[in-house]
């Protein structure tokens, strides 16, 4: 069967082999069947298993499926579906372009997309497991490295692109005992590969002008080339996941997880090494060095450099934070002047760091704290532009209450 686009959509379908009133099928990995249809003109719906900002989830035998609402988004819903649909197309080609069908692990893959009615459905598989959580389903050795290296492929990507999935929150995250999947790939985004890195501390650094802009700012990577799916992880799961667990627990996943991002940082460095022989362009080789040079000073965890990935953490909770009370999402307070005081001491401590490794020629240490330095900076610059563009009510703003810090549950 011929596949074609169809009505200027921007991913590739065909008409199925039967006739359904009002309704199109733009297949994924199959083409639906009748079967399928009749469940949605009976109103099967009725298992609701999940709802997000652009539409709501049920389980249905063995799929998934997502009606999108008709609000929430300022362009038309099926701008959306479209949009959905034609990422999980594009994971599926990316599963083919690597000759191997479990690519992204056990992570969400479309079926099919279905305009019914006037009513936008896309029916994807099932992800095992349920999401992160520090009291009811914790992390463990075999499930956090099953999804770093789900993260590890997001960022190998395909060509010269990479594949940023910017909503890791815990909702996103399936994991069992010894597995762990993504789902909602709705979100993903694609960003070239790195071919130039600008040292934002000593050029400055210019406010988002949009929320993508926005987006593409806090999930910079450590080394500064480029979005990494680490950076979605750490901001919108393991941060939060810290800060409501335990001391016991918290320690636990943190030491866990600094050994598996030395390995991530070191396998990146080969990836990067890779793509320098392969174009001869010398931003790879220098994003090989620093890359490794990360894994390096994370295997052996000095004090100062496992104090410095806290306060990484720390001001991930803070930027979420607001948000999240923005949003009206959390009944809390906050404290923005301690925060403001938080950020400005660790961009302070940063340049002594700096100062001190050129001293002792420590290269290491000086490329590490040159890019913590410009992470830093980017964090005070998203503190401040969420200062203009979140409404925080004066009654959730408190002067005397502190802001708990990460470092004091981490405590050696």
């Amino acid at each position: 069967m011929e596949i074609r686009r169809i009505n200027n959509t921007n991913f590739t379908g065909c008409r199925p082999p039967y006739k359904i009133p009002e309704g199109m099928v733009y297949p994924i990995e199959r083409i639906a069947t009748e079967k399928d249809i009749f469940q949605l003109s009976g109103q099967a719906l009725k298992n609701v298993i999940g709802e997000g900002r652009s539409g709501i989830v049920y389980d249905l035998c063995s799929s998934v499926i997502k009606l999108f609402k008709d609000t929430a988004f300022p362009a038309p819903k099926e701008r959306r579906w479209q949009a959905e649909t034609k990422n999980l197309d594009f994971l599926r080609d990316l599963c083919i372009k690597n000759n191997n069908p479990d690519y992204l692990h056990n992570s969400q893959k479309g079926l099919f997309g279905i305009n019914f009615h006037n009513k936008f459905f896309i029916f994807s598989s099932k992800v095992p497991g349920s999401f992160p959580h520090p009291q009811k389903n914790q992390f463990n050795e075999k499930n956090l490295t099953a999804l770093m290296e789900i993260l590890e492929r997001l960022d190998k990507g395909m060509d010269d692109t990479k594949i940023l999935h910017p909503d890791l929150r815990a909702q996103n995250v399936h994991i069992t005992d010894d597995n762990a999947g993504i789902i909602d790939v709705g979100v993903l985004l694609k960003t070239p590969v790195p071919k130039v890195k600008t040292v934002l501390g000593q050029s400055g650094i210019e406010a988002p002008k949009s929320d993508r802009e926005f987006v593409l700012l806090n999930f910079l990577s450590d080394t500064g080339y480029g979005t990494s799916n680490l950076k979605s992880f750490e901001y919108d799961l393991l941060s939060p996941y810290l800060d409501f667990a335990d001391k016991q627990e918290a320690s636990k996943v943190f030491d866990l997880y600094m050994n598996l991002k030395s390995k991530f940082h070191e396998k990146t460095a080969y990836y990067y090494a890779e793509l320098q022989e392969k174009t001869n362009e010398k931003i790879f080789e220098n994003a090989a060095v620093e890359e490794f040079m990360h894994h390096e000073l994370l295997e052996q965890l000095p004090a100062d450099i496992r104090d410095t990935e806290i306060d990484k953490l720390q001001m991930n909770i803070f930027l979420r934070k607001m948000t999240q009370i923005a949003q009206n999402l959390v009944n809390n307070s906050i404290n923005l002047k301690q925060i403001g005081i938080y950020i400005d001491k660790v961009i302070d401590r940063s340049i002594m760091k700096i100062q001190n490794a050129y001293l002792d020629k420590d290269m290491q240490r000086a490329y590490y704290y040159m890019n913590f330095k410009n992470q830093a900076e980017i964090t005070s610059e998203l503190f401040r532009y969420n200062l203009s563009n979140c409404v925080i009510s004066s009654e959730k703003t408190s002067k005397f209450l502190p802001e708990k810090l990460l470092k004091d549950k981490l405590k050696k």
